[in-house]
Parts: C-alpha cells; structure tokens; sequence
C-alpha cells in the first residue's frame, strides 16, 4: 500500500516538473522572441551636447547650458516644440531610426553661433540606424564672446595744485580677480606687458591704464587697490561684468595733508535695473555685502531701493554684489570702493539684464453655436503657438472652474538677431468646429456636419442556380475617410442571399474635402458561377459655404459614370470549372514602441489583377494575420493575370511589401518616454512556474532517497 502510494505522488510529482519545466521554457522563449519582434523598430538614445569653443577657435568640454533648438526630421517634419540645453549642456530624447538635424534657434548670452568659412553653423543632421542600439550622440559648439578690462589711473592733489614728479612716478598696487579664475595679458601705456594670474598684482601711475583683452564675456572681475597714507581712494566701476565690449574700472587717489574732521558721513547704496528685464524681479531681492575694516555686513536690495550706512572720513570700504551672470545680468558698481571723506557718498549698483527676454501671450477660447455647458464642446482643445512654420510650445487647453478657457504662453521676445518676433497661434483641428483668430483670442463656431446616405447596393442574379448563394461585397474607404458610425475602421463589408438590395448606411462628415470610397464584390469558385468583377467608385465632394456644410455623391464604374451600383451574376451549368491561382501571404508587424491599445485591430488587404483590383478585403488577429484568396489563372482573352498585393494606408505605419507578404514598421511621431522599456508581451507569472518546477524537482529527489533506504 504504502510503495503504490509513493509511486501515485512520484508520477504526479513527476507530471508537475516536466509541465512547469514546458511552461517556463516556453514563456521565457516566447518572451525571448517577443522582445526581438518588438526592438525590430529601433529607438535609441539621441543626446545632444553643447560644448564651448574659445574664441581662438579652441575646443573645450565645458557644457553650455540655455542654447535652444528645434528639432526636424531630414524632410523638414517639426518633431516636439523648442528645446533647451539643460545645467550639463545637454538635451536627451529618445527617436526611432531615420534622419534628422537639430536647428540652433539663439545660443545663450554671451555667446554665438559657431562658424566655418564665416558662415554660422546652426543645423546639425544626424541619423538613428536601423539596428543600432547605442546612443547617438550629437556635439554642438558656442563660440563665447570676448571682452575687455581697462583698468585706469588718476592721481590729483586736493587743492588743485600740480603734481610733483615724485607723485606722477609714484607707483600704485592693484589686486586684480577674475570669477573664473584664469590667467590673462595685459599692457599698459607704457609700452610694458604681462600676465596675471586671478588674485595677482599690478602697478600703475598717474595717467596709466592697464588693458586686458580676450576676457570671455561673462566673467565677472574684481580690482581693488592698496591703501596709500594720505590719499583718499574714489573708483567708478571698480567690480563688474565682462560683455563683448569694453569694461573699464577708473580709480582716482587725491593727495591730502589734511586730516578730515570726524564727523560722520552718510554711504547711501541704491539699486537699480537697466535694459529689458522680466517684470518678475522688479520685487527679486538682490544680495550685496558692505565690507567695512575688514568686516562683512550683508543686506538685499529690490530695484529702486536703498540702504544707508554710516562711516567715519578714513574709512576705507567696499561695496559688492553676488554674481547674478548665471541669471542673465551684467553689473557695474559706481563709487564703489574707496576712501571717505568728508562727502556723503552715492553708491549705485546697476544690473543690466542680458539673458533671454521673455514675453507672454494671452488669450481666450470662447463658443460660438453652442453652450458651455453643451456636450459638443471637447474635454480639452491644443494650441500651438508658432514662431513662423515653428511651433515654439504646444499646449492643452482646459476650462478653468467658471467655465472659462483661458490661456498663457511664456516665450522669449527676439530673435538670435535681436528682432522682435511676431508670434502666431494655432488652434488643432477640432471636429465640427471652425476657428477665428482675434489677435491671440479664437473664436470657434460650430459647424453642423453633412449627412450623407451611402448609394445602396444592387445585387442581380442571371440564370438558374440550383440553389440560392450569399454574396458579400466590399466598401473601403480611402485615406482614412469617415464611414457609417456602427462602423470602426476604413473597411465595411455587406452580404445578402440571392439578389436584392443592400443598405450601407448614413455617414457624417464635419469637414470640407473630397472622400473616396472603393466598392467590390467578393469572388468565389463556385463551380458554374460567373461574378462581376467591377469596381466601383464613389466619390463625396463636401464644400463650407456661409458656416454651412453641403455634399455631392457620383458613382463611377472603372473610368465611366453610373447611376447605380449594381453587382451581376449568372449562372451557367455547363461552364466548366475556372483554372484558379492561390494566393495566400501573411501581415508580420513590427510596432516598436506603439501601445498595444494603439496597435491596429485589422487592415485591408487589396488584390491587383493585371494593375486593376479585383479584390479587397479585412484581415484580423483572429485570421492569425494571414490571407488565402483562390483566384481565376486566366482573363477573357486567355491569358495569364499578374496578381500584387496591396493594402490600405494604415495611420502610423510603413508598408512594405514581399510577394504576397506585407510587413508594417510603427513610425513614431512623438518623443518617446526614455524611461520605456520594451515590452515582452508575457502577461503570465513565469516566477510562479520557475518555482513550482523547483519545488516538484526538490520533492522527487527527497521520495527517491526515502525509496533507496527503504530498500
């Protein structure tokens, strides 16, 4: 009892492992083969990296953040809206095999285009290869610009006198500091050069100036001089901002005996803005520092605000603020650093803004034809707002919680050249509505579709068939055009027993166009039958006139016109059996990154004879995607007909055709999400088997050893 027992759970045992063994081969090959399907249609990683170029044409690695783009592809198809290099230089999305350039709209302050020839280089082209799977990797450069410091030197007498020789040689130290800290040449008036390295030392005299040149536009730069006993130090300029022009940093040493009383003075600091700014930082709080015998005092300032301090004649200070460059302003400081006295002293710092000047574009979306509250209205309407052919930004507009549909770009207001951009909006069509633009305000006005009944079809029988037949007809629609509404695709087919009269239906149609419909019967090889092999055409002309939509209806038989659709056949006893051809082929997809809730549902599959269809019909996943159609050899003038497949256009996808084969590869026209994986299309627990199978495993080696000791 107890060895038949043992022997009842092994074969189970047993049965369990070689099933969960199966299972899990199976699904990890089928996973394996599904993985392989699905990166057939390649999406890879495109980077594209923006790199400084010195202006002696030197090559660097130092990343440029804020340099826009516009992204195409080879045709010129806009792909996303504008793109901006981020902190490390880069911009990163993911895009499906094809070519493509990057187009450079405004490199960042600064900076400019790159050039060659003293031509700018602004297109940058790129392919994704058909099977590659590593990054592809696009490197771009910014020229940076290049400015100069002229640091100068005044000495006077305060009493007005004239200077001894003494005093016109004497000799002044300056402390030069660069942000970035470099090294840079200079000259001064008398004909001497040199080197100074950020945080070293020059002289200068009466009437000198020291000038460096080649300085990138950015860096900002600090220069403080060396106190002298009994003279009184004022500077204009003394920290500031390198631009693409001149910075010059004055400072003016008077000579005085003199001790000032102690009484004292007022250092007012004011801040201010100049140029174009963001409206924004008229409250932004900039930091600044006073340092006052070698005591820091920090405070904030808002544009056309004050502080006041006060100090004691001798006292040396300094005002300074934080870089600001990185948020797009220059600064220069006016007295200061220097020496009090017995004056009151006016510090202003002015920051110039010299970043991406932005402006906003407003507007409403308001209904006409119907209420707010109508069914009609959609969920949600995109707008493109277009700097030409360009969309800068793409936006999905909703009504707020009044109903309203209120909108509000930010984009910048010139152009790489400095023009102001006449920016345009662009409403997606929407079914049903027309747009009106009012300046940045649209207007859509609903627009009741044209219905139309389709032609019905006639079928008439000829001869005396033994019994009656079910025939089936054919109607697709070409390029997408609308079909009756039970209807979910380009494709309807109808049927009838013996002879009689088909209705497809009614079709609406909400925009103006020429719609195409191809309507055939579906042959067989019933012995003694001979079908119609016409192909008709209608065709449905809808015009908008006066917010009004009309359609026309013409049927046409191959190149002539008819009144009807009418489908004959006769039947013909003592014909003899047709010699017929197969022709069978399957659909393979390739969907690359599709969702499976996207992936199409079906397709049409078209037959050409001799270059004139002859045939249409819809295949499904429940057809396994294949096709089999038996077909007369031979036309009425006994020859040989050449069949070609064909299908209809599928939305997204790109035929190719082998023989009777047909292969469709997904073509992306979004930025694909770069955290996707591909799927494996194994919904299955493969864990759970893989699992089983060892535990079964495990199970029968602990019987057969019980078995082996029993013995």
């Amino acid at each position: 009892m107890g060895q038949g027992f043992h022997r009842m759970i092994s074969l189970f045992l047993t049965f369990v492992f070689i099933l969960s063994a199966l299972v899990t081969g199976t699904y990890g090959w089928q996973s394996l083969q599904t993985i392989t399907n699905e990166t057939a249609a390649t999406i890879a990683q495109v980077r594209l990296q923006k790199k400084e170029k010195l202006p002696d044409g030197t090559e660097t690695d130092i990343p440029v953040p804020g340099a826009a783009f516009y992204l195409f592809t080879a045709e010129g198809e806009q792909i996303g809206d504008r793109y901006v290099t981020d902190e490390t230089g880069a911009i990163s999305l993911r895009l499906p095999a094809g070519a493509y350039y990057f187009e450079e709209d405004a490199p960042p302050p600064a900076f400019a285009f790159d050039s060659q020839n003293g031509e700018s280089i602004t297109q940058y082209p790129f392919a994704v290869p058909e099977r590659g799977t590593e990054q592809v990797t696009v490197t771009a450069y910014n020229v940076r610009l290049a400015g100069s410091l002229s640091i100068n030197k005044t000495v006077e007498n305060a009493d007005g006198s004239l200077l001894s020789e003494e005093q016109s040689a004497k000799e002044f130290i300056f402390t030069v500091s660069f942000s970035d800290n470099g090294a840079y040449s200079y000259q001064k008036t008398d004909g001497t050069s040199g080197e100074l390295i950020s945080g070293g030392t020059l002289t200068l005299s009466h009437g000198e100036t020291a000038l460096f040149e080649q300085i990138p536009a950015g860096v900002t730069y600090t220069v403080i001089e060396q106190e002298e006993e009994d003279y009184f130090i004022s500077s204009s300029g003394h920290c500031g901002t390198i631009t693409a022009g001149m910075s010059e940093a004055d400072f003016v040493n008077t000579y005085s005996l003199d001790k000032p009383p102690q009484t004292p003075v007022k250092l007012t600091v004011t801040k201010q803005l100049a140029g174009e700014y963001p409206a924004s930082d008229t409250e932004k709080e900039f930091e600044m520092t006073l340092i006052l015998g070698g005591v820091s005092e920090d405070f904030t300032l808002k544009a056309g605000e004050s502080k006041e301090f006060t100090l004691m004649p001798g006292d040396v200070y300094e005002i300074r603020e934080k870089d600001y460059t990185a948020e797009g302003y220059s600064q220069s400081i006016t007295e200061g650093f220097g020496t009090a006295g017995t004056s009151d002293i006016e510090v202003t710092v002015t920051n110039t803004f010299a970043g991406t000047v932005m402006t906003e574009i407003a507007g409403e979306k308001t209904w006409e034809g119907v209420g707010l509250t109508d069914e009609l209205l959609p969920e949600s309407i995109t707008l493109l707002l277009k700097d030409g052919d360009r969309v800068v930004e793409e936006a999905e507009v909703t009504p707020d919680e009044n109903g309203r549909w209120l909108y509000r770009f930010t984009a910048p207001k010139y152009d790489a050249e400095g023009n102001e951009i006449a920016y345009t909006l662009e409403e997606r069509p929407i079914e049903s509505f027309r747009p009106s633009y009012n300046g940045f305000d649209i207007v859509n006005t609903y627009i009741p579709p044209a219905v139309v009944t389709f032609p019905s079809i006639f079928k008439t029988v000829e001869g005396e068939p033994p019994s009656a037949l079910r025939f089936a007809f054919c109607i697709t629609a070409r390029d997408n055009a609308p079909m009756p509404e039970e209807v979910k695709n380009s494709f309807l087919t109808l049927s009838l027993t013996g002879g009689g009269e088909l209705h497809p239906g009614e079709i609406r149609y909400t925009r103006p166009g020429i719609y195409v419909y191809t309507v055939t019967e579906t042959a067989d090889s019933q012995q003694g039958w001979l079908y119609d092999t016409s192909v008709y055409t209608v065709t449905v002309t809808v015009t908008e006139k006066d917010g009004r939509l009309t359609a026309d209806t013409e049927i046409s038989k191959g190149a002539e016109p008819a009144d009807r659709i009418e489908f004959v056949n006769r039947y013909d006893s003592t014909l003899p059996p047709q010699d017929t051809i197969v022709i069978e082929g399957r659909k393979t997809w390739r969907h690359g990154d599709n969702p499976e809730e996207n992936r199409p549902t079906s397709i049409v599959v078209l037959i050409y004879g001799d270059g004139e269809i002859v045939l249409q019909w819809q295949v499904t996943e429940k057809d396994g995607w294949r096709y089999r159609f038996e077909l007369p050899r031979y036309n009425a003038a006994g020859e040989e007909i050449i069949y070609t497949v064909d299908e209809a256009a599928v939305e997204d996808y790109e035929k190719t055709v082998e023989g009777y084969d047909l292969i469709n590869a997904y073509q992306s026209h979004e930025t694909p999400d770069p955290d996707i994986n591909p799927p494996t299309g194994d919904d299955s627990n493969l864990w759970l088997w893989f699992a089983l199978m060892l535990l079964s495993g495990s199970m029968l080696i602990i019987l057969g050893r019980k078995n082996r000791r029993a013995e």
